[in-house]
């Protein structure tokens, strides 16, 4: 679950949640590998230029930040 906030974005836009944060991550420049299996997941993820998030937004996103990681930081690992 993406949570509310993702979720009343998505609404406003009339998109899909996986959309938004796909679109937050493209719209200023961050390359994202989306990838999915699933036919209309492919269509949703090459849709995310069809719109664009405001600026206001943009920063409701980045303010859900909350520094957490699932996985090592990049500068951080041990190759």
């Amino acid at each position: 679950m993406l949570g509310p906030i993702i979720e009343g974005i998505a609404s406003e836009l009339d998109v899909a949640p996986a959309q938004v944060t796909l679109r937050w991550q493209i719209q200023p420049g961050i390359a994202t590998i989306p990838k999915s299996v699933k036919k209309h997941r492919i269509h949703e993820n090459g849709a995310v230029l069809g719109f664009s998030l405001n600026d206001g937004q943009m920063e409701t996103i980045a303010a859900l930040d909350a520094g957490d990681r699932i996985g090592p930081h990049p500068e951080q690992r041990d190759f």
